[in-house]
């Protein structure tokens, strides 16, 4: 794989990928689509050396809120197997509000604010420490077959996944930015790992966050800012 590095805007947009995880915590239970919280605590491996989580563990979270989110309403991952279909990323829109530093406590909040013809859902989530921000996310999930086809989503889980959104707390919208362009074309290449993918067999979509902070920290060290 290969790795072009260029002004990060932190949004993401790919065709396939994404997929659910598992996760080990108790989940608050849910009615369709609405509002679950959830304490969580984000590991200490996933922390800078600033003692600063990095981006991509944010976005972990964020995949962890999803999962957390289908666990509410009877969705875990060995259901989605049965029937053979699943939810990919589509579009994450994310904004940071500020630095989680190691050993704060996370809350998040998800929901979901729309489900397009059984096929496109939109699935929000906030984070927050002590009531301060820390990221918006919106999330775009396409649902799709074994083959990775868009695929309508069977009548039970249109039902379970009904949308439930906040008229005060609205999709993301991804701020206005500058782009800064340079000459200049920095490349990373490696192999992905196959312990890196996810129930699906697909590299979760953190993880491509996580290469492109690979590839800037390398560029820095490069030029003696480490």
């Amino acid at each position: 794989m290969a790795l072009r590095s260029a002004s990060a805007a932190v949004r993401l947009n790919r065709d396939e990928g994404g997929g659910l995880d598992t996760a080990d915590s108790t989940v608050q239970e849910s009615s369709g689509g609405g509002l679950v919280e959830h304490p969580y605590h984000v590991p200490r491996y996933a922390f800078s050396s600033r003692d600063t989580a990095r981006a991509q563990a944010i976005w972990r979270v964020g995949q962890e809120a999803a999962v957390l989110g289908a666990l509410s309403v009877g969705w875990p991952i060995q259901r989605f197997r049965e029937i053979g279909t699943f939810f990919v990323v589509h579009t994450a829109t994310v904004v940071h509000h500020r630095e989680l530093r190691i050993g704060e406590p996370i809350r998040l909040r998800t929901w979901i604010s729309s489900f397009q013809r059984g096929v496109m859902t939109t699935r929000e989530v906030r984070l927050d420490t002590a009531g301060v921000p820390v990221a918006s996310i919106s999330q775009r999930w396409v649902h799709v077959s074994r083959e990775k086809r868009a695929v309508r989503a069977p009548a039970a889980l249109i039902e379970d996944f009904a949308p439930a959104p906040d008229p005060d707390d609205p999709s993301v919208q991804f701020p206005a930015f500058e782009v800064e362009r340079s000459d200049v074309v920095h490349e990373l290449e490696f192999e992905c790992w196959h312990t890196r993918m996810d129930p699906i067999g697909h590299a979760n979509h953190p993880a491509y966050v996580q290469w492109c902070d690979e590839a800037i920290a390398r560029i820095q060290h490069a030029n003696g800012r480490s």
